[in-house]
This record gives C-alpha cells, sequence and structure tokens, in this order.
C-alpha cells in the first residue's frame, strides 16, 4: 500500500516499483479499502500516518 501511496495513486508506478502486474496492485488496493470500508483517498493522511506507526513498531504490512 505504501508504494501506491509514494507514486500517488499510479497502479502502473506502483507495480513497477514492487515487480508485480498493475491488476495485482488494483486488487490489493480493493482489498485494503474493503477493510477499511472506504476509499484510500478518504483520510489519506491517517492512513499514511498509521502505515509510518506500524513501521516503527514493526508490525505486519498491507
Amino acid at each position: 500500500m505504501q508504494a501506491y501511496l509514494d507514486t500517488r495513486g499510479s497502479l502502473g508506478d506502483a507495480a513497477a516499483r514492487l515487480h508485480v502486474h498493475k491488476n495485482t496492485v488494483h486488487y490489493r488496493i480493493r482489498k485494503a479499502e474493503d477493510v477499511l470500508g472506504h476509499s484510500l483517498a478518504v483520510n489519506r493522511v491517517e492512513t499514511e500516518v498509521a502505515l509510518r506507526i506500524c513501521e516503527q513498531l514493526g508490525l505486519e504490512r498491507l
């Protein structure tokens, strides 16, 4: 998810960074949005802060 946010929502650029097909990124983003209950565009800052906290705590990333 971080690659997607870092590339400002570009599926193609995020896929290139992750070395996966862009459909894979699309699937993962939709799955994360289903868990969150809203689009990643909503409360984007909160999502990014939560990812940074998880990273600092060594928790598994999406």
